[in-house]
């Protein structure tokens, strides 16, 4: 195999033996340190530079963001006519200024290229209208031995010659396996009967990737498109973006009838967010998707179907999908903004009990109507997830807490291999049913059953939780779990409550016991912490002895000069402690409780990194003096950084 060269100024390349380059990567985007390549010199000295290349068999060209016009763009297009070995083209100019006239000057000399069988040419940003791009089609009708194109023209200003164009263009194209096709941002309004006689003429299709968001797209003339999509059987990897169009009911259904013979597809990317397609047309997709005969082949999955009013129809079907992907390995499934119940979730879940091979989930179904029962179910089926390691899983903005949240978790406990978990149940009622903080200790307890979990993110904001009570002290009571939990990497997010001192006792002594601890962010904003509140969270900070990254959050809790000094002496006895980001603003601090955070800081001993920020609190002038002279007398202090007014 070739060995690259690689440069990323035109210094170094210009002084390179430039007729030895067989593989040559230049990398010369517009970077402040030097100088733009539109400036003439610079520019001419890289066309010099290129035209002595003349042993080239594969380049990759990056200039975006250059200020390029259409006379550069086709001096550089005259400069690369004579290196007639390459093999494999890529060009990215995207960014510029090359217009219609500069886009047939850059691409013409592409005719030369015989051995030309990969081309990635990036234009997008260009202001290329009908006119050039018609005339670069032309110039892509004499490329006929490409195998494999990506062809970004998003951004521009493509009308009404986009489909005849792109016919002209693929008309020779009968050995094409890989097709990447970015039209996003242009002004057409239809696919067309030409899109599907470029799909006729690509028979050896392996890989179609395939961007047509945000156009506006109707149905009407796109019959032709389906049909021919429907033909392409051979297609193993297909993405497919539609989001932000108007195919509606008619639309998936056509869809649905495209996919049914597709029965090699290993890799499947669906995004079709915000199209009012609706449950039965939803349900009627998915379905057509189960009728793939070799569907258990299918390894990736991404299906995003947000804002599509899906309701039980539609994700009963995901769920009888599911079922028969028994080797998927890495879904990524988006159903936010729709209408879908605990009865939905129950087939949902039941399918994915099935799914046993999974390994990186990405589940997303925030803005729904699920509640605890559906958060239990769909736990349950994660638990079946023997070899998962990264789990991302949105639930927030539902109905979760009007009934407990009995054992939720426990399905997490059971994936052995889970090194990354992120948990979103922001916005819901949880503080209705139970105590929250007994539905993190019951997550947490166990999350002590796997021993590879570094990383913990759990969010629980704007659910209302004002727990300070017998109930919270009962729970505190059974909180011994934890000592056995691996995870380094803790964040939680309980902004927006009405958190008092009892609640971030028994949050603390939680902390306290997670004795791998190394980084902790914890957002606690806009609560009722006060002073009490904020001390004991600092006391309950001073048994996190192996912490060595801190991020505290607690905007508007009204902690004052005392909770100040509570969280000070509590940060100063984490001996190991080197970051601190601390973020105290509208919490009536007056200067006195500076001072006092300037003390307990200063203790320790191995703090490198402090962000400060106090803003909107009673503050006098010298406080900003008081910090600074408190900290500077740290040996190991790099940096400080302090906000106390606006």
């Amino acid at each position: 195999m070739i060995e690259k060269a690689i440069f990323n100024n035109l210094e170094d390349f210009i002084g390179s033996s430039l007729c030895s380059h067989q593989n040559l990567v230049l990398d010369v985007v517009k970077n402040y340190r030097y100088r733009r390549i539109s400036d003439e010199d610079y520019f001419k000295n890289l066309i010099n530079a290129l035209q002595k290349c003349t042993n080239l068999t594969a380049l990759d060209l990056n200039v975006a963001q250059n200020e390029i016009g259409y006379e550069s763009a086709s001096i550089l297009g005259f400069s690369l006519s004579n290196c007639t070995k390459i093999s494999n083209l890529v060009i990215k100019i995207n960014s510029n200024y090359i217009s219609d006239e500069g886009v047939y000057g850059l691409c013409v000399g592409l005719v030369n290229y015989s051995n030309l069988s990969t081309l990635e040419m990036n234009l997008e940003k260009n202001s290329i209208g009908d006119y050039g791009f018609s005339n670069f089609c032309s110039i892509l009708e004499n490329c006929c031995n490409i195998q494999s194109l990506n062809l970004n023209l998003g951004f521009n200003r493509i009308r009404d010659k986009l489909g005849s164009s792109l016919e002209a263009a693929f008309r020779n194209m009968t050995k094409l396996q890989s097709l990447d096709l970015n039209l996003n941002g242009n002004y057409f309004e239809k696919i067309g009967s030409e899109m599907g006689a470029i799909l006729s003429n690509c028979v050896n299709l392996l890989n179609l990737n395939l961007d047509f968001q945000s156009h506006n797209l109707s149905v009407e003339g796109s019959e032709k498109f389906y049909i021919e999509l429907a033909k392409c059987t051979n297609i193993s990897s297909l993405k497919f973006r539609l989001e932000s169009n108007k195919i509606g009911t008619s639309g998936a259904s056509m869809l649905a009838f495209a996919f049914q013979k597709q029965t090699n597809l290993q890799s499947l990317t669906l995004i079709l967010e915000n199209n009012k397609i609706g449950d039965e047309s939803a349900s009627a997709l998915i379905f057509a998707l189960t009728n793939v005969f070799n569907l258990n082949n299918l390894k990736e999955l991404y299906l995003n179907m947000s804002y599509n009013q899906i309701d039980q129809k539609g994700a009963s079907a995901l769920g009888l999908l599911f079922s028969q992907c028994i080797n998927i390995q890495n879904p990524q499934i988006q159903l936010n903004s729709n209408y879908i119940s605990d009865e939905g979730i129950l087939d949902l879940s039941t399918g994915l009990k099935n799914c046993t091979k999974i390994q990186s989930l990405i589940l997303g179904l925030d803005s729904n109507r699920i509640g605890s029962y559906g958060a239990i179910l769909l736990d349950s089926a994660i638990g079946n997830f023997i070899e998962l390691q990264n789990l991302d899983f949105g639930l927030s903005f539902n109905q979760i807490g009007k009934e407990p949240l009995n054992g939720f978790g426990s399905g997490l406990g059971r994936c052995k291999y889970l090194s990354d978990c992120n948990l979103y149940l922001s916005n819901n009622i949880i503080s209705e049913s139970e105590s929250a903080i007994e539905v993190m200790a019951c997550i947490l307890a166990n999350c002590s059953n796997l021993p590879n979990l570094p990383n913990l993110t759990l969010e629980l904001d704007c659910n209302n939780i004002d727990q300070d009570n017998e109930q919270t002290g009962d729970t505190l009571s059974k909180l011994t779990d934890f000592q056995n939990l691996s995870t380094s990497e803790i964040f939680l997010d309980l902004s927006n409550n009405k958190i008092g001192y009892m609640f971030a006792e028994a949050l603390g002594s939680i902390l306290a016991k997670c004795v791998n601890l190394l980084t902790l962010n914890i957002c606690l904003d806009y609560n009722q912490l006060h002073e009490l509140g904020a001390s004991r969270l600092g006391y309950s900070l001073a048994q996190c002895t192996n912490l060595l990254d801190l991020n505290l959050s607690l905007y508007e809790n009204r902690i004052q000069d005392q909770g100040a000094q509570g969280l000070a002496f509590g940060i100063s006895q984490c001996p190991k402690l080197k970051l601190l980001s601390l973020k105290l603003s509208k919490n009536k601090i007056k200067t006195n409780g500076v001072l006092q955070l300037g003390r307990g800081l200063s203790k320790c001993q191995h703090l490198q990194y402090v962000y400060l920020k106090l803003t909107q609190n009673k503050i006098g002038d010298n406080a900003k003096e008081i910090l600074s002279e408190k900290l500077i007398k740290s040996k190991r202090m790099v940096h400080f950084d302090f906000w106390l007014w606006e």
